[in-house]
């Protein structure tokens, strides 16, 4: 998981994107655009995070832009 970000120049998830974290992997999760998964406070009823889009290298990569959910 990386460090906050959130910049619409990473090309592999277009131009429109708004994030706030990527997970890099090379494993299929089985995360899509609609999950919602626990990144921050593991222990919290709610989830923290929202997926905004997944993209996969062709190098096996996935790369999995999330934005925190604010409540």
């Amino acid at each position: 998981i990386s460090a906050a970000s959130g910049d619409a120049y990473e090309s592999s998830f277009g131009m429109d994107i708004k994030y706030d974290k990527v997970i890099c992997t090379t494993e299929n999760l089985g995360i899509t655009e609609q999950s919602i998964i626990w990144i921050d406070d593991l222990n919290s009823e709610n989830p923290d995070y929202v997926v905004r889009r997944v993209a996969r290298s062709v190098m096996g990569i996935y790369r999995i832009a999330v934005a925190k959910i604010v409540n």
